[in-house]
């Protein structure tokens, strides 16, 4: 082979690399690097009763085939969370949950990997667990009866003043409605009074004629101040009494002991009164403080 022959070999052997090289670079690009998971969740409902479902809406994006899609919510003092549903992955949807006993509690979405570590999460919203409880349990009075027109009316508070007594004071209230039935026994015909008083709101009065039960449900404002008052309206305050029941709807129950006379327990007297929640009670005087025009 000649001198000019093996050049132009030696130079066609490189053109073909050169395209060889070019065709398979654009064969086979590059793998583009992994696009991380993302979710995002909306409580739908965070004010519910212990015992209800609560709704969440979510929707998750690159989630790995073997990777969890997990409804997690607090646990305990610590706060620790916690699995408390399996999601969809790579959608958008709703899902419900049973809620807790009363309380508040922080629930958020998160993604996990095979391996359990969590690769992504939402910021955690706050649940608000709400249950009924006994207007006599939240003030530790005992209950009793009387006859109403032949019917046994059960109260967890009497009176007989004239002027409004107060039933049970809440001071920065965790209730957030409550529900009453009061009578008054005047046996001179005049009609009595029970009333809720706010701090947020304008006060609700229902009238209490002579022997007839009446009834009233109302909303409260979380956090601010609430008192139920109660009078029976007799000008000469010997001849009626009027009695009083119900249950408020409570995110806590925390209070201090009264006994049936609405005075602390005989284990509480003495100390420091604490600050309550949803039944800090004064005794079975003339009520003081809340009161409207």
């Amino acid at each position: 082979m000649t001198l000019v022959s093996r050049t132009v070999v030696s130079m066609l052997a490189a053109v073909a690399l050169t395209f060889g090289a070019a065709v398979g670079a654009s064969a086979a690009p590059a793998e583009p690097a992994a696009t991380k998971p993302s979710v995002s969740f909306t409580l739908v409902s965070s004010k519910r009763q212990a015992g209800q479902s609560f709704k969440v809406r979510y929707s998750t994006k690159n989630v790995r085939s073997g990777y969890k899609v997990e409804l997690q919510r607090t646990f305990g003092t610590s706060g620790t969370f916690k699995k408390i549903a399996s999601l969809k992955a790579n959608t958008s949807t709703t899902a419900t949950s049973t809620t807790p006993g009363m309380g508040k509690y922080r629930v958020r979405v998160v993604v996990k990997s095979k391996s359990g570590t969590v690769v992504a999460k939402t910021a955690s919203k706050t649940l608000y667990s709400f249950e009924w409880v006994s207007l006599a349990e939240l003030t530790n009075r005992k209950t009793s009866t009387v006859d109403i027109n032949g019917s046994l009316f059960r109260y967890a508070f009497h009176t007989y003043y004239t002027d409004y007594t107060r039933v049970v004071a809440l001071d920065r209230s965790t209730c957030r409605r409550v529900s009453l039935q009061a009578v008054n026994t005047d046996h001179e015909g005049v009609t009595g009074a029970l009333q809720v008083v706010q701090e947020r709101r304008d006060p609700v009065t229902v009238a209490l004629p002579q022997n007839v039960i009446q009834s009233t449900a109302t909303s409260l404002n979380l956090g601010a101040a609430v008192q139920i008052n109660v009078k029976t309206g007799d000008p000469i305050g010997s001849y009626a009494d009027a009695y009083v029941n119900g249950k408020l709807e409570v995110l806590e129950r925390r209070r201090r002991a009264l006994t049936a006379d609405g005075y602390p327990a005989p284990a509480d007297r003495g100390r420091r009164p604490s600050i309550t929640s949803c039944a800090g009670t004064s005794p079975d005087v003339p009520g003081r403080g809340l009161r409207s025009p």
